[in-house]
């Protein structure tokens, strides 16, 4: 071997000795600068409150600060646009719900795609999605809804936040299951919808149990079933749909926190060993349980297999019921 050929390779050796340590360096040092969470709604949501609970305590155990930035607008996408389109290196986050296995139902020429251009980081929790109906009606069942509605025909009505929101497609799935039909009635925001189903103003609501409980145990509205798999821990008397004659219906709301497509998986999955170390402190459990969620996580791919599963589950809903928006 000659001194030329010899005095390449060691200058190959160095280049490597001198760039890989320092991408990994980069990578095992993580974070050494702010980190960003975008909430792509206004604050007060339950995307912001998980955001700034996380965030706090992620702030105490990295030194580095974890900021919260909201950025409401169509929907979401804006702010989930955002936070995919910088740059891949698990700065910025965006806590996204079920919502995102939606969107690309609903709007055609979604400036970004979900599974492409989003990397799963962790599952943090989920809220039950329960059925609430006026108290005045002869209605405490899933069957005695059901048989009121067909003899109603046309005739309840339902309140949702709006037009393919999650209310909404959850609706849409038991009237689809089910072959009945109901009047649709959009409001903005949840706290006009719980004032017309206590008023009478309509007669049901799928709504979150977060913002259901309260109003069920003073008596102004009445919870007839949970949307979940398996019963509600808190509330054990409360059946599911499924269980009540509606086989295989599930709805839930979930919150996960995503980065930028191309976020190297280390990282990734630093991140969701950090966020399962936040949730696991009591006072956080706590602070979360009584607010509504339920704590819960998935490391980043099985998160990302939850959201390719949803995309299907959601769009077939959405294509069934020809749900559109304007």
């Amino acid at each position: 071997m000659t001194s030329t050929s010899i005095r390449a390779r060691l200058a190959c050796v160095l280049v490597c000795l001198f760039t890989l340590p320092g991408a990994a360096l980069a990578q095992t040092d993580y974070p050494n600068k702010p980190v960003r969470i975008i909430v792509p709604f206004t604050p007060g949501g339950g995307n912001d409150v998980l955001a700034r609970i996380i965030g706090a305590k992620l702030t105490e155990r990295w030194s580095q600060p974890v900021i919260v930035e909201n950025k409401p607008g169509a929907g979401g996408n804006i702010g989930v646009e955002f936070a995919a389109r910088a740059a891949p290196d698990g700065y910025t986050w965006v806590i996204g719900a079920n919502q995102l296995a939606m969107v690309p139902w609903l709007y055609p020429k979604l400036p970004f795609d979900v599974v492409k251009d989003l990397q799963p980081l962790s599952l943090v929790a989920t809220t039950p999605m329960v059925v609430a109906v006026h108290t005045g009606l002869p209605i405490r069942t899933v069957k005695e809804l059901i048989d009121y509605t067909r003899a109603n025909s046309g005739k309840l009505a339902y309140g949702t936040p709006g037009n393919g929101s999650p209310h909404h497609l959850a609706t849409e799935m038991f009237l689809g299951s089910t072959g009945l039909t109901m009047i649709h009635v959009p409001y903005k925001g949840a706290a006009p919808i719980w004032a017309a189903l206590i008023s009478g103003e309509i007669g049901v609501h799928f709504g979150a149990l977060n913002s259901a409980s309260a109003l069920a145990q003073a008596g102004k509205i009445r919870l007839i079933a949970a949307g979940t798999a398996k019963r509600i821990a808190s509330m054990p008397d409360l059946p599911t749909v499924a269980e009540s004659g509606v086989p295989d219906y599930e709805a839930v709301i979930w919150y996960a926190l995503f980065a930028s497509g191309g976020t190297p998986e280390d990282i990734a999955n630093r991140i969701h060993a950090e966020i399962v170390r936040v949730l696991e402190q009591p006072d956080v459990r706590n602070r979360l349980n009584g607010q509504g969620f339920e704590v819960g996580t998935l490391p980043p791919q099985a998160l990302g297999a939850l959201l390719r599963r949803d995309l299907e589950r959601w769009g077939k809903v959405i294509r069934t019921a020809n749900i559109k928006i304007q």
